[in-house]
């Protein structure tokens, strides 16, 4: 009996879900990774993430609406606050990085993306706790910014 590598690669995979089901703990949205990033667009792009510490109660004025495209910011200017996480990366189509919850605090934080491609967006964002998260990806329409439950 012959089993087509694609056959065989499915049942593999399946047979992984179902072994790994119910072992992550947790609801699916909470993680302890605070940002994904990920390239939407169809070509290569170096993409910069800059995360600023707001003043407390910053962000509740805006960036809190999940699924959020490009500026939504307090009039807070960037120049004035604490820079608290800087990388950069060179991302092919569809490909992304995520950034470790450990190595952003739990604090109101300004999210800013520059890419070569000219696709920019900033966001601010409340970040209740260690297993808040939050999506981000980059689209030929803008940064669209999505706070993950």
């Amino acid at each position: 009996m012959d089993v087509s590598r694609r056959r065989l690669l499915a049942g593999v995979g399946g047979l992984s879900a179902v072994t790994l089901a119910g072992c992550t703990g947790g609801s699916p949205g909470r993680t302890s990774t605070a940002v994904f990033v990920t390239n939407e667009l169809d070509e290569e792009t170096r993409v910069t993430l800059r995360m600023y510490r707001l003043p407390d109660g910053a962000a509740e004025s805006g960036g809190t609406d999940a699924g959020t495209t490009d500026t939504e910011t307090t009039t807070v200017d960037t120049t004035e606050l604490e820079q608290v996480y800087r990388q950069r990366a060179t991302l092919a189509p569809e490909e992304g990085f995520a950034v470790d919850g450990e190595a952003v605090p739990n604090a109101d934080l300004r999210l800013r993306v520059v890419t070569t491609a000219g696709t920019e967006g900033t966001y601010d964002w409340e970040r209740v706790d260690e297993l808040s998260s939050i999506d981000v990806r980059i689209r030929e329409s803008g940064t669209l910014f999505t706070e993950l439950d």
